[in-house]
């Protein structure tokens, strides 16, 4: 019987091997769910400019959140379907400490980026940007909002939420955290032909096509250690994710520091994996 230490449920009513599948489902509608609009969006050169095209990404986007939904009222248990609402919104699975890793880690990494091309280029980093959006309190609202909305939360519950804890009911942190990244990868490579969005910017196949996908993996290995310690918090991953594409755009991207914002992010993936083994903090 699985036992779902995490959440602090115990239930017999889906053995383990069904629970473990279940994470295969949800990618696969999750990915048939975004094609269907990603890639209308990409070939009717609709972007995210336009009102069609803006829609079509946001039905695509929503295709985690509203795959897990429907998995969860279709095969969970009453405590089941409860424990997945719970751990979006309940902030006391998260410890304090916890919410300084959220919330420092991806400025941290960015901020040792800035100063590690400094020193080996000799080319300082302009503020400018993040300045600019400083003293314009409605350009930065809006930013959060649009960062907040448009990724973490329509992103998370299905990703975290719903299947990274069923790829660990078999396998370890840093296994079930190398698959989610790579399915994460392949659902964001429509992104790269639609029109107005940063990923079409990056350009498909690009040396910024290579930095953006590789940088998923490290970066599910720490959300896997964030999530296994915040006693499987979904609210914690979309935090950690807003984080994470928040200090992007603030710090303006443009600038040509994805490289070494990549190197710290897998050396404090590297270290992560070092220090609480391979299961990453799992119970």
């Amino acid at each position: 019987m699985f036992v779902f230490e995490s959440s602090d449920l115990t239930t017999e009513a889906q053995p383990e091997e069904a629970f473990f599948k279940r994470a295969w489902t949800f990618f696969a509608l999750t990915l048939a769910w975004t094609c269907a609009f990603w890639l209308g969006a990409a070939l009717t050169g609709l972007g995210a400019d336009t009102l069609p095209g803006l829609l079509l990404l946001s039905l695509g986007g929503m295709s985690p959140a509203l795959a897990a939904v429907y998995l969860t009222l279709r095969e969970s248990d009453r405590s089941r379907r409860r424990d997945f609402w719970l751990r979006i919104v309940d902030t006391r699975r998260i410890q304090p400490v916890w919410y300084l890793v959220i919330f420092l880690t991806a400025p941290l990494i960015s901020l040792l980026a800035i100063a590690t091309r400094a020193v080996l280029t000799g080319e300082p980093y302009s503020f400018e940007h993040a300045l600019s959006l400083s003293g314009q309190p409605q350009s930065l609202l809006l930013l959060v909002l649009a960062v907040f909305f448009f990724g973490p939360l329509p992103e998370e519950p299905g990703w975290r939420g719903f299947a990274l804890e069923r790829l660990q009911s078999r396998w370890s942190g840093v296994v079930s955290s190398l698959v989610l990244a790579a399915v994460w990868a392949i659902w964001h490579i429509p992104l790269f032909f639609i029109p107005g969005t940063y990923q079409q910017y990056l350009g498909f196949g690009t040396p910024g096509f290579w930095l953006f996908m590789a940088a998923l993996f490290p970066e599910t290995v720490l959300m896997t250690w964030i999530f296994n310690n915040t006693r499987h918090s979904t609210l914690s991953a979309v935090l950690y994710h807003f984080m994470l594409n928040f200090t992007g755009q603030f710090m303006d991207p443009a600038q040509g520091f994805a490289g070494y914002r990549l190197f710290w992010t897998a050396v404090m993936a590297v270290g992560v994996i070092l220090i609480s083994g391979k299961d990453l903090g799992k119970d």
